[in-house]
């Protein structure tokens, strides 16, 4: 139905269902979510890499109950040395230049790699997006980059989330550590 409130969320995983917590998220949250809001058609969009098992039958049972509702659009990426987000992001990209994809109400990035995705695709580029920060991720990629790059990635990285309409977090801590660079985050404990 044309009333229904159209959400795209994207997540740069395989949505295995043991693989992390914003698999465990997808499987138990988003299912009781989108059966408490009648009002929702979600598009659910995830990464396949080759030689993986095929989530998609565990992700419908778990959708089961929505399922007119719910759309799961599986980008699948071949073997690669580069990082996964360079193998959905054409896919992405692609897909929305489609005629018959229509734009969502609302796009939810599950990341900050995830956020660049609407950027990237003028039908998610002009809806409100929201980015559902799980973790610092500046704490996660550190590593990778040597220390005099760490202050001006931290501040690009704060200004892309700046361009989002609303953040969330599911703890303080990282509320608090976005608050540095006058990021209002929303915290929903536990993502719940």
């Amino acid at each position: 139905a044309s009333s229904l409130l159209r959400v795209d969320l994207l997540i740069l995983s395989h949505l295995g269902r043991s693989e992390g917590g914003r698999e465990t998220w997808c499987y138990t949250v988003l299912p009781r979510w989108l059966k408490r809001n009648p009002n929702i058609h979600l598009r659910l969009h995830m990464l396949a890499s080759d030689g993986k098992d095929d989530s998609r039958p565990i992700i419908a049972r778990a959708f089961a109950e929505s399922s007119d509702r719910f759309e799961l659009v599986r980008h699948v990426a071949g073997p690669t040395r580069r990082p996964l987000f360079y193998s959905m992001l054409p896919r992405v990209r692609a897909l929305y230049a489609r005629p018959d994809v229509k734009a969502p109400d609302v796009s939810i990035a599950m990341g900050v790699m995830e956020m660049l995705m609407p950027l990237a695709a003028p039908k998610l580029k002009n809806a409100p997006r929201i980015v559902w920060l799980r973790s610092i991720f500046w704490d996660e990629k550190s590593k990778k980059l040597p220390g005099f790059l760490h202050p001006p990635v931290r501040r690009f990285t704060a200004r892309l989330l700046g361009g989002s309409d609303l953040l969330l977090a599911n703890g303080d801590d990282i509320a608090e550590h976005y608050a540095r660079y006058d990021l209002p985050v929303q915290v929903i404990k536990n993502g719940v």
